[in-house]
């Protein structure tokens, strides 16, 4: 089931950089973000699901790629992009919850 119009044009207006944009990295990370978690809602209920799983590993894989192609291009718009949209918390397997955040590395000297 995609994202309903309306969540999609509000995650596209809020990631926007300008009036007419639908189409920067940003939108499509906000998007692709917002996807990933209606699938993992959907897979917390049908754990069964398995070309739901594959998709939403897909999606994963999408996002990451975009991610690392604005760490290396901008990285101000990176840092930008990944405050906005903080990861949510995981649950490791004892059912406490961590913030995993996103890997931040600095292009130019390469340190985390």
């Amino acid at each position: 089931m995609p994202l309903a119009k309306e969540v999609k044009t509000k995650l596209i207006t809020d990631y926007h950089r300008h009036d007419t944009d639908t189409g920067s990295p940003e939108v499509q990370v906000a998007i692709i973000t917002g996807r990933i978690q209606q699938l993992t809602e959907h897979l917390r209920a049908n754990k069964h699901d398995e070309s739901c799983r594959r998709g939403l590993l897909k999606l994963v894989g999408q996002r990451r790629r975009l991610l690392a192609y604005l760490r290396k291009s901008e990285y101000p718009r990176y840092l930008a992009i990944t405050e906005k949209l903080e990861p949510a918390p995981q649950i490791n397997r004892r059912g406490e919850s961590e913030t995993r955040p996103y890997p931040f590395i600095d292009p130019q000297s390469g340190i985390e």
